[in-house]
């Protein structure tokens, strides 16, 4: 849930390209958001998403920057790049 977190901060400061490792904030985002919204945010047993409130102002706050990318990358890299 953390990645989550820092996801939906980061969405609300900054612009162009966010880079995770998170496959689980990069799926909230791309692929998991849209799935679970269309299912009124409940899981696939019917309960509600644990972390419903967290979730829903991810998504909320997908909606501020005009263009952004969410970019995933392999973490934990020997690399001097910013990406890493």
């Amino acid at each position: 849930m953390c990645e989550l977190f820092a996801l939906s901060q980061a969405l609300k400061y900054l612009q162009n390209h966010i880079y995770t490792d998170s496959r689980y904030a990069f799926g909230v985002a791309h692929t998991f958001g849209k799935i679970w919204t269309e299912r009124g945010l409940i899981n696939s047993k019917g309960q509600d998403l644990v972390h419903k409130e967290l979730f829903t102002q991810a998504l909320n706050n997908l909606q501020l920057p005009e263009e952004i990318a969410i970019v995933h990358v392999p973490g934990h890299q020997k690399s001097l790049s910013f990406e890493s």
